[in-house]
């Protein structure tokens, strides 16, 4: 690294951000790169979040044509109709689902074609991705119709609680935001605008800013190429930043003042004409002059597919693969470690899914199944497992069912207490009753109470008290309701949710205990689904589909190892969750205690199981594949036949135009905010990631992540106005576990009086993080230009919450429109059978 090396260039250019454009882009009729991008983000995510909403209702599938029945299969919504159903087995009345006779609850009801919402996505890549996966594509179509269908539609009649009567994101609210986040972000890809489009990235100005408030980074660099010298520098950093047609490469100077920066702006072809004279001037590269990365085309990622499987193959340790390998699996490792991290620790469910895992793992006899492994033949020993763990000798019930009683039984005792402690904090009998009544009434009529309760736009408890109670009670259930929303207003969350005698407290209580007769009854409907003959009849099923491939695995694996590997990582696993050391950093230890054992898993299964995993790495190829080819367009661009089809694009420039000149400027307005909070939630995202690496490494450095965003976030006039424009109530919504999930339903965002899972320890936590003083060693970056009252105010309200995305109420207005433009082509995709 040169010490003192300036980028000559042809004067300073401010960075300015695309909220800034709008008003050109209004006026010359074009949207910007960064609204085309978003725009496609949000409808995506849009469209996603309401077709995963859409599986948890009765006949979803439907609407997902062939391999499934064009009716429900469940227990009491299948048709009831005398012999055995057409495109079905004469046995799935008994093997799908239960028998054929309905609940006396379920008299009268009847599934109607309208009652189900298309689900054009899932539709297709269900049929690309699932029923034409390796071994999946081998499956009968009485797998799919009298085991997969049964068990959806099944579950869909046991009408589990709702977000809107937990007062809480349920999990399988939370598993379906975070497929949609995940998915969204692969799909979106895939299908595109038919304009250049562009995320939003933190400017430079945002990452010279993060340089200086998060410490230790530079300094190593420094370290690392002048150990004997003191830390004094103009150290500079060369950045290549995508942006419309051109390409920036940025002087920053990261210590000195002294000297000014230079913003150089050319095209690429100019940049790489730069690059190669570079390399000729300065071939042994004594000045380390920046790397432009390389425009690779995506079928280059296809051909490192196969060399990566060959270098796993010869390479049976992580230490010993390519670096650019070692840097793979260093992101995959942090990436994953921050998803168990939120999973168990810091989702609004983290305790109760870590208390599933653990009542599991310990009833799991690891012991046993490593001996069988050993001392026999290994796909015997696994047909022995399946048959112990999901037989069901002489009608009883399987080990599986047993060792799922015991888990969910002891739940449902947990609720039953709580219920109790609840009833006698309430004191109004009538009122609890009047809970229970609507928890446990028949299917259509807990469905016309939130019907109810959504189109009046009220708490469904107001709703449910009217229906199941007198008129005195509904009154003052209603007057500790408006104390209880006032409450809310005037107090932080974790004080605003107390139970205590007074009337807002009352309310409160009345909520959690709704919650409490909701999770006894989701445990005791999910019990009883375990129980029911067909699970382990589907499981049993879904197993057997794999043995060809286990029994494979089993002879290119000592699987006796393997197992013990796994029970190992989760034994550590659950002793990480518990302990007070459970941040992110932690967790990344924890990966990288673990990594070799997968890691040699998979080098096992590739060095000896032949053409093994050659299936896994075409499917592998196809997903790819589907990146760079799309979905093919319904209109043909060339009158060749060999051809290739052009792709599916959205004319998000058109498709904006048919909306009112209002909802076009409350559209943009929020793609735009949700493109500044993306960059700025992309800056804390390398925060946290410099912190946990410090912390990693050994750092005795304690960085308080949240003060240096808030830090961050009051230099910016852009943020200022964000804050000015969505108003102050911001910190009140109820969605800060999930801030991620800005393209969540109503009922998430909109629910004002919202709990956290486990609300008291939340609430001990915030009093002690308000109580505690700054650390000893906490770094804090030097204050902007805004007045003092404007940054206290953000820093007040954000040094805890973080900075809150938008909401994009307006851009669903134009979903139907979005659905009509791309459904065609994904349809005739799957008709065309195009892979």
């Amino acid at each position: 690294m040169a010490k003192d090396f300036l980028a000559a260039g042809l004067g300073k250019k401010k960075t300015k951000h695309a909220t800034k454009s709008s008003a050109s882009m209004r006026k010359s009729g074009k949207l910007t790169s960064h609204e085309r991008h978003y725009l496609n983000k949000a409808f995506v995510y849009l469209q996603l979040q309401r077709e995963w909403s859409s599986l948890s209702k009765i006949g979803t599938l439907t609407s997902y044509g062939s391999p499934f029945l064009p009716h429900p299969n469940g227990p009491n919504s299948r048709p009831q109709i005398g012999g055995p159903k057409a495109g079905g087995s004469m046995f799935s009345g008994i093997l799908g689902g239960g028998s054929s006779k309905r609940k006396a609850a379920w008299d009268g009801y009847e599934w109607s074609e309208d009652d189900t919402a298309e689900s054009p996505v899932l539709r297709y890549l269900f049929w690309r991705f699932i029923k034409n996966a390796p071994v999946m594509r081998e499956a009968k179509p009485e797998y799919w119709t009298d085991q997969i269908q049964p068990f959806f539609d099944s579950f869909a009649e046991r009408d589990l609680s709702t977000t809107q009567e937990r007062s809480e994101v349920t999990k399988r609210r939370l598993i379906a935001m975070g497929l949609t986040r995940i998915l969204g972000t692969y799909y979106s890809t895939c299908m595109t605008s038919s304009g250049r489009s562009l995320p939003a990235r933190p400017s430079m100005r945002i990452m010279r800013r993060v340089d200086h408030l998060v410490p230790g980074s530079m300094e190593s660099m420094w370290h690392a190429e002048f150990p004997l010298d003191p830390v004094g520098y103009n150290a500079w950093t060369a950045v290549v930043g995508e942006e419309d047609a051109c390409f920036r490469i940025i002087s920053r100077v990261l210590v000195s003042s002294s000297r000014p920066e230079f913003f150089v702006l050319r095209t690429w072809e100019r940049f790489q004409s730069l690059a190669h004279s570079l390399s000729t001037i300065d071939p042994l590269r004594t000045l380390d002059l920046p790397l432009l990365p390389p425009s690779l085309p995506l079928t280059s990622s296809l051909h490192e597919i196969d060399k990566s499987v060959a270098i796993t193959r010869r390479t049976p340790k992580l230490k010993d693969l390519p670096v650019s390998h070692r840097d793979a699996e260093e992101w995959v490792r942090i990436w994953v470690a921050y998803a168990f991290q939120f999973i168990f620790v810091s989702s609004p469910t983290a305790g109760e899914t870590l208390s599933l895992l653990k009542g599991f793992h310990d009833l799991i006899p690891y012991a046993a199944l490593k001996l069988g492994l050993m001392l026999v033949n290994p796909t015997l020993a696994i047909r022995a497992v399946v048959a112990i763990v999901l037989g069901q000798p002489i009608g009883q019930m399987s080990l599986f069912q047993r060792i799922f009683s015991i888990v969910v039984g002891g739940g449902i005792k947990t609720a039953k207490k709580n219920i109790e402690v609840l009833r006698r904090k309430l004191g109004h009998n009538d009122l609890a009753d009047a809970l229970h009544a609507h928890v446990y009434a028949p299917f259509a009529q807990r469905a016309a109470t939130r019907e109810a309760s959504r189109f009046a736009g009220e708490d469904i408890v107001l709703t449910i008290v009217r229906d199941h109670s007198t008129p005195a009670s509904s009154k003052l259930v209603s007057s500790w309701y408006k104390d209880f929303l006032a409450r809310n207003v005037s107090e932080d969350k974790a004080e605003a949710q107390r139970e205590d005698s007074s009337p807002a407290g009352r309310y409160q209580t009345l909520k959690n205990l709704l919650r409490a007769y909701c999770l006894r009854r989701d445990k005791e409907q999910v019990l009883e689904i375990a129980m029911e003959r067909n699970t382990p009849i589907l499981l049993k099923t879904s197993i057997s589909v794999w043995y060809n491939t286990i029994y494979k695995v089993a002879d290119a694996s000592n699987l006796a190892a393997r197992l013990g590997d796994l029970q190992a990582f989760v034994d550590d696993l659950i002793k990480v969750s518990l302990s007070s050391k459970n941040e992110a950093a932690d967790f990344i230890k924890l990966c990288a205690r673990h990594d070799q054992s997968l890691y040699f898993f998979a080098h096992e299964l590739i060095s000896n199981g032949g053409n093994l995993i050659d299936p896994l790495i075409g499917w592998c190829k196809s997903g790819l594949d589907f990146i760079n080819s799309g979905v093919p367009s319904t209109t043909s661009s060339s009158k060749s036949p060999t051809a290739a089809p052009r792709r599916a694009t959205v004319d998000y420039d058109e498709l904006l135009r048919q909306a009112t000149p209002e909802t076009q400027a409350a559209i943009l307005e929020e793609i735009n905010d949700l493109s500044l909070v993306t960059a700025y939630k992309k800056a804390y995202a390398d925060i946290c990631l410099r912190a946990d690496l410090l912390a990693v490494n050994g750092s005795a450095l304690v960085l308080d992540r949240d003060a240096l965003f808030a830090d961050l976030l009051s230099q910016d006039h852009d943020v200022a106005n964000y804050f000015e424009r969505r108003g102050s109530g911001l910190s009140d919504r109820p969605e800060d576990d999930v801030s991620w999930a800005w393209f969540a339903d109503d009922d998430v965002l909109n629910n004002p009086s919202a709990i956290k899972l486990d609300w008291k320890a939340a609430a001990a936590q915030e009093k002690a993080q308000r109580k505690k003083a700054t650390p000893k060693n906490s770094f804090s970056a030097r204050k902007g230009s805004l007045s003092r009252n404007a940054r206290v105010e953000i820093e007040e309200k954000e040094r805890m919450k973080g900075l809150p995305m938008p909401r994009v109420q307006a851009t669903k207005t134009l979903l139907e429109d979005y659905l009509d433009v791309t459904q065609g082509s994904l349809d005739a995709a799957k008709r065309a059978q195009i892979k």
